[in-house]
């Protein structure tokens, strides 16, 4: 081999691996990741209660801003504060035999200075009761997140009304 080809090969060995590291950790890798986790946080397969609730629950913690407001929609109110979120999800994982949650259809705007994000998304939950039927609720959502200390963490969400009720 010669050593053109050699520096070639080397040049080209470079570049994917500069590429493969922006790809891995680029800011739309990194909230995907974050969403994945949450979904993963919500989601359990079979009931839990007490304090393996709240363990289980609380590993969705790191990816939420202490402040983050949930706002889910009706008929539920808005949730404000990472711990009231924790329990909300530790509330999930006690009152329901299963759930699997996922983040679908996912479209993420990062702002010009990489410190803020938009996401605009489907949630689907579907969730098992006591009888072993399944209901998936479907809502479309925006997410607010920002880049605090490192990291993507959610400072907001809020479930959109696609279409309002139309009453006689």
């Amino acid at each position: 081999m010669t050593t053109i080809a050699r520096a070639v090969l080397l040049a080209a060995g470079i570049a994917a691996a500069v590429a493969g590291y922006l790809w891995w950790y680029s800011p739309e890798r990194q909230i995907r990741r974050v969403l994945d986790a949450v979904a993963q946080g919500f989601s359990h397969e079979a009931p839990v209660t007490g304090l393996a609730a709240v363990a289980s629950a609380s590993a969705i913690q790191p990816y939420f801003s202490p402040g983050v407001t949930v706002e889910p929609g009706r008929p539920f109110g808005a949730i404000t504060g990472r711990d009231a979120v924790i329990a909300a999800a530790a509330r999930v994982h006690s009152s329901t035999p299963a759930v699997q949650v996922q983040f679908e259809d996912v479209s993420i705007t990062i702002a010009p200075d990489e410190r803020s994000a938009t996401v605009d998304c489907t949630a689907m939950a579907a969730v098992q009761d006591r009888a072993g039927q399944e209901t998936v609720d479907a809502r479309e959502v925006i997410i607010t997140m920002h880049l605090q200390d490192g990291r993507w963490v959610i400072t907001r969400a809020r479930a959109v009304d696609v279409l309002e009720p139309v009453t006689p």
